[in-house]
């Protein structure tokens, strides 16, 4: 695990400095490009995980960033795939919008997150954004998001079909 002072608030530096580390050991160096819905929603993250004292965002916490950042095109999925948002626990739903701490990611976030930055860049989408991160939840979270999402019976490859639409649908623009 990298030293806590790279696992910042400050998302998009820290997962980069991340992933420029492991992937030298492979031989060169990945370009990752959150999107600001994918910023924002991680900030929630951090902001849930602070409210409830933990030390590190873990993929609950995450889903509750995802959750509660909402836009368009999250809601867009939503609705397209017939899931109610209100059957979803509240503390989910309603997290503060920003969080001013240092908190790093667990590992199992780190596997969320590689889950959400390798479905971007397999399917060349410009950059990872919240329905990414949602993707990345379902295919690498543990129990602890899949009892959370029990109520929408959502299934990973049916998110992974509604993501590619959405980025085809625009030509893989940074709005979805």
């Amino acid at each position: 695990m990298l030293p806590h002072e790279f696992l910042t608030n400050s998302f998009g530096v820290a997962y980069v400095c991340r992933f420029k580390k492991e992937s030298r050991r492979h031989g060169g160096l990945m370009n990752i490009n959150l999107l600001d819905d994918a910023l924002h929603a991680l900030n929630r993250a951090a902001a849930a995980a602070a409210r409830v004292g933990q030390e590190a965002v873990a993929p609950e916490h995450i889903l509750a960033g995802v959750l509660s950042e909402g836009g368009t095109a999250f809601e867009d999925l939503c609705d397209r795939l017939e899931l109610d948002i209100e059957l979803l626990s509240e503390d989910l739903r309603f997290v503060p919008s920003t969080y001013e701490g240092h908190l790093p990611f667990t590992e199992a976030s780190h596997a969320v997150l590689a889950a959400a930055v390798n479905h971007s860049q397999t399917h060349l989408h410009d950059g990872v954004t919240s329905l990414h991160l949602f993707l990345g939840l379902l295919r690498a979270a543990g129990s602890d998001v899949q009892t959370a999402l029990k109520p929408w019976n959502v299934d990973a490859e049916d998110v992974a079909d509604e993501v590619n639409r959405a980025f085809a649908a625009v030509g893989g623009d940074e709005d979805v």
